[in-house]
């Protein structure tokens, strides 16, 4: 994360958590000859047009007050999506039980990618229940990315 997201970040989040919305993210980028500044949101049954309108205004100010961006940005305040990355402890709780895809930095059983349904974070081992019923544990520092797995009928 860069300082400026971190700063943003550590600025906005209690503003959000108050609001009963998790700040799943923050960041700021380049993109093309733009630069964007993008809080992520979300909450329980998705996040709508409204919740992040309410969040961009009540940060907008917070955040212009503190002036930690020197030039001229996009300000963003959206969801994250639904297939997101799961980043956080209130991630991994909140997702217990859903199918998950696993992505790792080097092969375990000649695989980099697993998916399962996700028992929980434990301390640093991510468990899964893949579709044959048989747990598996990944060490986090082997793990690149765990998001949601969407699956369409």
């Amino acid at each position: 994360m860069s300082k400026i997201a971190a700063t943003v970040k550590n600025l906005v989040e209690s503003e959000i958590e108050k609001m009963n919305i998790d700040l799943i993210d923050v960041e700021y980028v380049k993109e093309g000859s733009r630069k964007y500044l993008r809080v992520y949101i979300d909450k329980r049954g998705g996040v709508t047009i409204d919740d992040c309108e309410m969040v961009a205004k009540a940060i907008g100010p917070m955040i212009d007050e503190l002036d930690p961006i020197q030039e001229s940005y996009v300000f963003e305040v959206s969801s994250p999506g639904i297939d997101r990355p799961l980043k956080t402890e209130k991630d991994f709780k909140r997702y217990e039980g859903h199918l998950v895809e696993v992505r790792l930095y080097t092969q375990v059983e000649g695989r980099k990618t697993y998916e399962g349904y996700l028992d929980g974070l434990y301390g640093d081992v991510l468990k899964i229940t893949d579709e044959k019923s048989n747990v598996l544990e990944f060490d986090m520092k082997n793990v690149s990315k765990v998001k949601r797995a969407i699956k369409f009928d």
